[in-house]
């Protein structure tokens, strides 16, 4: 018989020199002790014992003999105990071990939540707990100035080509950062796209603004990835201890409002908080609000300005022009609420919507015998770099009935000088449609003649503030003649706009000016003259 219990067994035989049984020791110690036990006693009530010492297979056995017959046991005590005693140090050993590693796996755990997986920086359990010590010990009567840092359009490095590339960019990033940091000032990443950095010891806000605008200088340098240039800006708020406030969350809290302001205002900047900027915050996000409610309750509604051709004096096209009929404040102005739905998504679904309402209204033109050439619809940067966004307007041309070479597409000088793949790949694939390109804005922004020539364009808007006393104005006459001629060098078609006098309207008619637009020729309008034409 043999029963299995593991390597180390114990014997039976009746018959000398007859193995009749073995029970390997499976189940350890138990068995062992059992048989031990067992041994024992048979030992001290037999008559007669004969010892003999065998040595197998490393196992020691002890031969007893009785007048019962010949029983082979596994008695050795010390074997057993030594075989207790050295299982024993393995499971402590074991445990030991077992501690250490999950020591060291809470302490990785630890890390893991204590900092941010991409650029290893502290999170920001780590900056409050330093706020504390900094705020509380030695530095307690010191200023303390938190800055939220938010890189612009970071989300658009992610979209266009990739997540891993954005991760690198902001590992790049943070080593910069961490380059300005010194002494008791601590850097960490609060979000995906934001920054925290606690500066110690301020004497005073120049500080605060030295420190800022030598982030700003370092951020806006070009990042080279995969052989291409790219460039972001930064966005900063600043709060401070214990101007502002004496607690962590509320420096936050305050920071945070002072980033949206600067956001409200103009990216690339940073402001301090105050009480003023927090009520403009609060009156902006009640905005927001009020503009999801709009799209809901229908509430947006279209215009549209004649483009006129100054030479034939016909009808050249139509811009659309987006306006807000609240029901209890009445009309609201685009730029009262534009570039606060473009700090959001909103701008989006306002695309899509004027997108979709201009498209259909070209199509009931046709219908109904208007001569209405060509329709311009105003694009966000945002829009221009959603990935597939070209595809988006080639769907909407096909299911409204309209010719891409009837559609044109203004864009502000911003979108051209944010450096992203998508939109680049977006303009390139519309104007291979057909659908045009018109830069707006002319004159207002970053654009100058000699860029003109790199930026794949059909059309150039010059601002009304080269137009609107160019009667008056021989130097806005010079500058505008020598935009038309550059701009007829590189085939580009010049329309003016906020052409409110006739004597404004022949001097640009005068100097070539091929399109122009304003209250003389047209108020915007949610309907169009049938058989407009220019006298």
């Amino acid at each position: 018989m043999k029963v299995e219990a593991g390597k180390v067994g114990i014997f039976m035989k009746k018959n000398k020199g007859n193995l009749d049984y073995i029970n390997p020791l499976k189940e350890a110690f138990r068995v062992a002790l059992v048989y031990l036990i067992v041994s024992i006693i048979w030992i001290v009530f037999s008559d007669r014992i004969v010892l003999e010492l065998v040595q197998e297979d490393t196992l020691l056995f002890k031969e007893i003999q009785t007048n019962k017959g010949i029983f082979f046991v596994f008695v050795s005590a010390a074997i057993i105990f030594s075989m207790i005693y050295h299982r024993w140090n393995s499971l402590l050993k074991l445990e030991n071990e077992f501690s250490t590693h999950r020591k060291l796996s809470q302490a990785k755990m630890d890390y893991i939540d204590l900092h941010d997986s991409v650029t290893g920086l502290p999170k920001r359990l780590l900056l409050e707990k330093r706020f504390l010590v900094l705020s509380e010990g030695s530095h307690k009567e010191k200023n303390i100035a938190l800055i939220h840092l938010e890189i612009d359009s970071i989300k658009q490095i992610n979209e266009s080509i990739g997540n891993i590339a954005g991760d690198q960019y902001m590992l790049y990033l943070s080593k910069i950062l961490a380059s300005r940091i010194k002494g008791d000032d601590l850097l960490a990443r609060l979000s995906q796209d934001a920054f925290g950095i606690l500066l110690a010891d301020i004497e005073s806000k120049e500080d605060i603004e030295n420190q800022v605008i030598s982030i700003f200088e370092k951020i806006e340098k070009p990042w080279i990835y995969e052989g291409k240039e790219f460039y972001t800006t930064a966005t900063a708020g600043i709060a401070t201890y214990p101007g502002d406030c004496l607690e962590f969350y509320c420096l936050l809290r305050y920071s945070n409002i002072a980033l949206k302001y600067a956001k409200l205002n103009n990216k690339g900047r940073f402001e301090y908080y105050s009480q003023d900027a927090e009520v403009k915050i609060i009156k902006s996000l009640e905005i927001i609000d009020s503009i999801k409610k709009a799209l809901v309750n229908n509430e947006y509604n279209l215009n549209y300005q004649i483009v006129m051709d100054l030479k034939s004096r016909e009808v050249a096209g139509v811009e659309t022009l987006i306006r807000w009929q609240h029901p209890e404040l009445g009309n609201i102005p685009p730029l009262s609420f534009i570039s606060i739905a473009e700090q959001s998504n909103l701008i989006l679904d306002i695309t899509e919507f004027v997108l979709n309402t201009a498209l259909e209204q070209k199509y009931r033109w046709k219908v109904e015998g208007y001569n209405v050439p060509k329709i311009s619809i105003n694009i966000s940067p945002m829009s221009m770099n959603t990935i597939g966004f070209c595809y988006y307007i080639e769907e909407k041309l096909g299911e409204y009935g309209v010719l891409p070479n009837e559609l044109i597409l203004e864009l502000t000088e911003s979108t051209f000088i944010e450096d992203f793949l998508n939109i680049d790949t977006n303009i390139k694939y519309l104007r291979g449609l057909g659908v045009e390109i018109a830069l707006d804005d002319f004159g207002t922004g970053y654009s100058t003649l000699a860029r003109l020539k790199e930026l794949n364009i059909d059309y150039i808007k010059l601002d009304r503030t080269f137009i609107k006393n160019i009667a008056d104005n021989n130097e806005d006459v010079t500058l505008v003649k020598s935009v038309i001629e550059v701009a007829n060098v590189l085939n580009i078609q010049v329309c003016a706009e906020g052409i409110e006098t006739l004597e404004g309207l022949k001097i640009l008619t005068e100097i070539g000016c091929t399109l122009g637009q304003g209250y003389y020729m047209h108020k915007p309008s949610k309907t169009l003259p049938l058989d407009f034409k220019l006298l």
